[in-house]
């Protein structure tokens, strides 16, 4: 991924009012994870970033939110195996 400025970015995805983009900050605040496990899950695919500006890789907030329902799916599959 190419380094784009965040304000390129942001001002691109405006045109879209029903679009959120998050920081990594922000998107680990949102999900409750730690930098590494952001990292970790973008790395492994589990997770889709758009962009990648000065400040690290930029994400939707729908993407967030799909990765948290994969996320509680897999939780939900290990309490009926060891349940």
């Amino acid at each position: 991924m190419i380094g784009i400025p965040w304000e390129t970015i942001r001002d691109a995805y405006q045109k879209h009012e029903d679009l959120e983009i998050y920081q990594p900050r922000d998107a680990q605040a949102y999900m409750k994870i730690s930098a590494d496990t952001l990292n970790e899950w973008r790395a492994t695919g589990w997770l889709k970033a758009i962009a990648r500006s000065g400040r690290g890789y930029l994400y939707l907030k729908e993407d967030l939110d799909q990765a948290l329902r994969l996320r509680n799916k897999d939780r939900e599959n290990l309490e009926v195996v060891h349940g």
